[in-house]
C-alpha cells in the first residue's frame, strides 16, 4: 500500500497551550479516510502516541517518513493546532509520505533541552517501530531508511539540535530574545550552542544533506543565511531556498501569494527528499 498519513506523537508530560479545535473537513476534502488509535507504554517516562492515519492511494512503494516539530518559540504551540493539522495533511498528501508531528514539552515550565530530549525520544520510538513484532502497518508502508527531520520557527531549531544527537538529521532558526531567555538554562546567553550553531557541533552533520528554506521578508532571514554559511564552512552540504515576497511562518497565511509559495515549498522539499 502506498499511502499518505499524518501522525501525532505526544510526550506524556506535554500540555498544549490554548489549542484550537481541529476541523474534520480537511481530510474528507482531500479524499483521505481517517481512523485513530492510542498506543501507550508501560514506562511512565515515555510518550504516548496518538496516530491519525489518512490513507489516500494504493500501490507497492514504501513511503518516506518525516518527523515534524511545530513552532511557537519553545513556549507555545501544539501539533493539535488546526494550522499545523491542515499544513501537514497537505504536505503528507502532496509528498506521499508519512508525517509524524511531535508534541514536545514547552518552556518555561520545561526549559531546554527538554524539547530536544523529547525530539530524540520520538525519533528513537519511530525507528523502533521497524523492529516491533506484528507491527505490519509500519513495516508494510514505511521506508525506515528514508527518515527526514523538519520543523518551522522554533521547531526548525529543534530539528537542528536533534540532528546533532544520535539518531541524525538537520535544520535551523533562532527565536526572539524573550523566548530564548525563557527557554535556555539559567545563566545561558545567546552564545549557547543550542541557539548559536556557530558555537560548535555543526561538524557532526557532514555525513548528511541539509536543506534550509528561508522566507525573504522574515526578520530572522539573516540568521538563517548565517547558519547556511557556517554549515558550509564546516564541510556540510547545504541547499538553501529563498521563498520570495513572504515572511515568517508564511505557510499558515491564506493569501494567494503565500499559498503559491507553499506549493513551491512542497515542490522543493519533494525534490530534496527524492534525491
Amino acid at each position: 500500500m502506498a499511502a499518505t498519513h499524518w501522525i501525532q506523537v505526544s510526550t506524556s508530560k506535554s500540555k498544549a497551550k490554548n489549542p484550537p479545535t481541529i476541523e474534520s473537513w480537511l481530510p474528507r476534502l482531500m479524499g483521505l479516510s481517517e481512523f485513530t488509535k492510542m498506543v501507550t507504554s508501560n514506562d511512565p517516562r515515555s510518550f504516548q502516541v496518538s496516530p491519525a492515519h489518512w490513507l489516500r492511494s494504493s500501490g507497492l512503494r514504501l513511503i518516506p517518513l518525516m518527523v515534524y516539530f511545530h513552532g511557537g518559540g519553545f513556549c507555545v504551540g501544539s501539533a493539535s493546532w488546526s494550522c499545523y493539522h491542515e499544513f501537514l495533511a497537505k504536505l503528507a498528501s502532496r509528498l506521499s509520505c508519512a508525517v509524524v508531528s511531535v508534541n514536545y514539552r514547552l518552556a518555561p515550565e520545561n526549559p531546554l533541552p527538554a524539547a530536544y530530549d523529547d525530539g530524540v525520544k520520538a525519533l528513537v520510538w519511530l525507528t523502533q517501530q521497524n523492529f516491533v513484532r506484528g507491527n505490519d502497518w509500519w513495516t508494510s508502508k514505511c521506508d525506515f531508511s528514508s527518515i527526514f527531520l523538519a520543523g518551522d520557527s522554533a521547531g526548525a531549531n529543534i530539528a537542528y539540535n536533534v540532528a546533532l544527537r544520535p539518531p541524525r538529521s538537520a535544520l535551523t532558526l533562532a527565536a526572539r530574545p524573550t523566548y530564548w531567555r525563557l527557554s535556555l538554562p539559567s545563566g545561558a546567553n545567546r552564545d549557547h550552542p543550542w541557539c548559536n550553531p556557530a558555537a560548535k557541533g555543526a561538524e557532526e552533520l557532514r555525513s548528511l544533506r541539509v536543506m534550509v528554506c528561508i522566507s525573504e521578508m522574515d526578520i530572522l532571514r539573516d540568521r538563517n543565511l548565517e547558519l547556511c554559511g557556517n554549515l558550509r564552512s564546516k564541510g556540510v552540504k547545504v541547499e538553501e531556498w529563498v521563498c520570495k515576497g513572504v515572511g515568517h511562518a508564511f505557510q499558515f497565511n491564506k493569501s494567494a501569494l503565500s499559498q503559491s509559495r507553499v506549493l513551491e515549498l512542497i515542490c522543493h522539499i519533494n525534490n530534496f527528499m527524492g534525491r
